[in-house]
C-alpha cells in the first residue's frame, strides 16, 4: 500500500495501481502478509485484500496478523 495525504493505493510490483481508497477512509496500513493487511479505518483496525475489499470490517482498536 502506498499513502500520501490523500488517498492510500494498493499497487502492483509493476506500479499497477489496483484499488485507490477514497481520501480518508484509511488513516494507516501494515504491510501485506498471505494476501491481506491491517488497515485503520475511522480510528479501528480491519483487514483487506489486495483487491481493496473487507475482509473484516472495522472493528478492533488493535490487530496483528499472525
Amino acid at each position: 500500500m502506498y499513502g500520501d495525504t490523500k488517498s492510500y493505493r494498493i499497487i502492483t510490483l509493476d506500479g499497477e495501481i489496483i484499488f485507490t481508497a477514497p481520501a480518508g477512509l484509511i488513516t494507516e496500513t501494515k504491510p501485506f502478509r498471505n494476501g491481506v493487511s491491517p488497515v485503520k479505518s475511522n480510528g479501528l483496525w480491519a483487514v483487506m485484500n489486495t483487491a481493496g475489499q473487507w475482509i473484516v470490517p472495522p472493528t478492533y482498536t488493535a490487530l496483528e496478523l499472525v
